[in-house]
């Protein structure tokens, strides 16, 4: 049978789901992964990934964009010719998934809006399925989402989650094990953009490649070549360390 201490650090099939305030760089680090990829665009960020073989649709909020959104995702996952799927963002997505969610069942609140027990119960069932389509494809999966803040009682900020509704913001990250939080930091007096790796302070991050061992640091660049270059340095010296000594 397996065993745990054989496996080894898999780099070219991860599921990263980035979390961060609005101009922290989310869209520039997925636009450093590798190509050709495809861009679900609900945020209209194309302009991000302009010069990159990267395929894009966007989408009108209606049922209709639904509808749409749905046959070019089957269509990616037959393909199977992008390196990375890319989903920017989350936030907007879930708004698409409301305008399926309200014609689905078309019934209204007093005022005229969704009802929460039906509506937020149905675009939770709709994101849950998308996502299990996505993460089963072959590649690299980029998942970007905002920020909301916990507060406790007194309203003072006690933490941060994705911008996601009900149980979806606790749900979806399980899915992932990496789960990064973009910010903007002062290193050295110059302004720079990094991925948060741990969890630490008010984020809730993670890196399953990290993993115990560390192999990456808790602030990482907002580049994919980086941190892989990180992962091998740290790989190789752990190897060297274990090589005996004669």
């Amino acid at each position: 049978m397996p065993n745990a201490k054989d496996i080894q650090i898999t780099v070219d099939n991860i599921n990263f789901f980035v979390v961060g305030e609005r101009g922290t760089g989310k869209s520039f680090f997925a636009a450093t992964f590798p190509t050709p990829a495809f861009l679900f665009d609900f945020d209209k960020q194309a302009t991000v990934y302009r010069d990159l073989d990267v395929e894009y649709e966007q989408y009108d909020f209606s049922n209709l964009g639904w509808v749409k959104f749905e046959k070019d995702l089957a269509r990616v996952l037959l393909e199977k010719k992008h390196k990375t799927i890319i989903i920017d963002s989350m936030t907007s997505f879930q708004s698409l998934a409301m305008e399926r969610a309200l014609a689905i069942n078309p019934s209204r609140n007093e005022a005229g809006g969704a009802k929460f027990e039906i509506h937020y119960s149905l675009i939770r069932t709709l994101i849950e399925g998308v996502m299990r389509k996505i993460l089963s494809y072959i590649g690299y999966k980029v998942i970007i989402a905002h920020l909301e803040a916990d507060r406790n009682q007194e309203g003072g900020i006690v933490g941060y989650h994705p911008l996601l509704p009900g149980a979806l913001k606790t749900i979806l990250p399980s899915f992932f094990g990496e789960i990064l939080y973009a910010q903007r930091r002062h290193i050295d007096n110059k302004l720079s953009y990094v991925l948060q790796t741990v969890n630490l302070g008010y984020y809730n991050a993670r890196s399953n490649l990290s993993g115990r061992q560390k192999l990456l640091p808790d602030f990482v660049p907002n580049d994919f070549n980086s941190i892989m270059e990180l992962l091998k340095k740290k790989k190789e010296e752990d190897d060297v360390k274990k090589l005996p000594v004669i």
